[in-house]
């Protein structure tokens, strides 16, 4: 069963915020900045299933 992409972005949401603790956490540069991509990578998935969502209201509201 497909959760669908408002509740996919919010997953995404939340490992990004526990990828910014992780690296606030961390004293060795590298993981540090190891975390901070995840949660970049992470925001990126988000916002692409945020996208895809309007589009897809959109395309809905189009073909009425």
């Amino acid at each position: 069963m497909d959760a669908g992409p408002d509740t996919d972005a919010a997953y995404c949401y939340h490992r990004a915020e526990e990828n910014r603790q992780s690296a606030a956490r961390q004293s060795d540069v590298q993981r540090k900045a190891t975390y901070l991509d995840l949660e970049a990578r992470w925001i990126k998935l988000a916002l692409s299933y945020e996208y895809s969502a309007r589009q897809h209201r959109t395309s809905g509201l189009q073909a009425r």
